[in-house]
């Protein structure tokens, strides 16, 4: 079927109203000639000589040519109208243009909080050993609250990815953290990504604009003073390493341990960091006391500088 529209041409292109990003307004105004009076208001709308619904605002020299435009622009609204009650063949139409803003300009929403747990430890607070007057450990150690102080920070951003932020989920901070807005910052490792949501927020000429406006994005975030790694477990257990052979074949073996009457304990004994039972009256070992003995990294430690955390 031929195209019933037999002229289409742009007659205006005006701005209308450019206070500001969010307050943009344009006008485009083409005029339509149809080749019979029977063709109506949709089809002169719907000429696909017009600028597509959702396409940016742009200014053409007579030649046709494209000679300014603005990106941050979207067409809204055509509206056909009849320009001589005595021609039925001549349409006007006018298209209309709005600023797509910048939601990011918007302050963030900064909420501190706190997080109650409990702790279960092998030590109190001067790092004394919690044991009995025999000197053996209580087996599970002892409970005792703890109180983690949180941050929530929601804010606009123009695209969101889950595959991307998701990497950065339950990391710890590899740099100090909010140093401008809390100097000195928190430090290195004090800082643990919990959660990175967000949701879409779209435009209100949905569906003819179908990608998000923008999304409101939430980072939560746990801050642990002694730092993430700190608490670290108690050299003990129900096997030692024992030196089995004779020289210079000796080889290290993994030996249940026994007590003095012959029985193996009901409770894990204390090590001494290298793999041997710690002699009596020594001092508890703990992960990071001995270099045979090393601290366990239980998080990634990560740049957060990608995701801009600040207020």
């Amino acid at each position: 079927m031929a195209d019933p529209i037999a002229h289409c041409q742009e007659v205006y292109n005006r701005a209308g109203e450019i206070e500001q990003n969010t307050r943009k307004r344009y006008t485009r105004t083409f005029q339509i000639l149809t080749p019979t009076p029977q063709h109506g208001a949709t089809e002169v709308r719907d000429c696909p000589l017009l600028p597509a619904m959702g396409s940016r605002w742009e200014r053409k020299d007579g030649a046709g040519a494209v000679i300014e435009f603005d990106e941050d622009s979207r067409l809204v609204q055509k509206v056909a109208t009849q320009n001589d009650a005595d021609n039925l063949q001549n349409w006007t139409v006018n298209c209309e243009y709005v600023g797509l803003g910048d939601p990011t300009a918007e302050p963030p929403d900064v909420q501190w909080g706190g997080d109650k747990w409990q702790e279960t430890t092998n030590q109190d607070v001067t790092g004394r050993l919690y044991c009995n007057s025999a000197g053996d450990p209580y087996e599970g150690g002892l409970t005792r609250d703890r109180t983690r102080r949180t941050l929530t920070i929601t804010r606009n951003v123009l695209t969101w990815d889950p595959r991307v932020k998701d990497e950065y989920t339950d990391t710890v901070n590899e740099t100090a953290l909010l140093v401008a807005e809390h100097p000195p910052g928190f430090p290195a490792g004090t800082a643990k990504i919990d959660t990175i949501d967000a949701v879409a927020v779209f435009w209100e000429h949905y569906p003819i604009i179908r990608t998000p406006k923008y999304w409101r994005e939430t980072i939560k975030i746990s801050i642990d003073y002694r730092d993430w790694e700190s608490s670290q477990p108690l050299d003990a257990g129900f096997r030692h390493l024992v030196l089995e052979g004779v020289p210079p074949d000796e080889v290290l073996r993994r030996v249940r341990i026994i007590d003095r009457v012959g029985s193996m304990g009901a409770g894990p004994s204390l090590l001494d960091g290298e793999g041997g039972l710690l002699p009596v009256g020594g001092a508890p070992v703990f992960a990071g006391d001995k270099a045979e003995f090393p601290p366990f990294q239980r998080y990634e430690t990560k740049d957060w500088g990608p995701l801009n955390i600040g207020y």
